[in-house]
């Protein structure tokens, strides 16, 4: 992945939790994306934050990205962490 998907989540979640409580707690991203790299499909697969508008303003970041071109269909998870107080979102490390 480009990684152009990392700001506009940190965006989903400034506005989903600028001067709210909770947003702490971690969401995994599953995306599919066509051979000609748009996306195909992209849902949160697993979220511990329970908020369905940062949700799915997530999954819309995810539906609208680009990726280079491969030579069949590609499957992809990316889980994230967030805490609040912090006022940031960061891209879970890698296992």
């Amino acid at each position: 992945m480009n990684g152009t998907a990392d700001p506009a989540v940190r965006g989903c979640y400034t506005v989903a939790y600028s001067g709210n409580e909770g947003g702490t707690g971690q969401l995994v991203v599953d995306f599919s994306v066509n051979p000609d790299g748009s996306v195909a499909s992209a849902t949160v697969s697993d979220s511990t934050l329970a908020n369905p508008t940062f949700e799915d303003c997530v999954r819309k970041v995810y539906e609208g990205l680009t990726f280079p071109k491969a030579p069949g269909a590609t499957d992809a998870s990316r889980p994230y962490t967030f805490k609040n107080g912090q006022n940031q979102a960061a891209a879970a490390p890698s296992q």
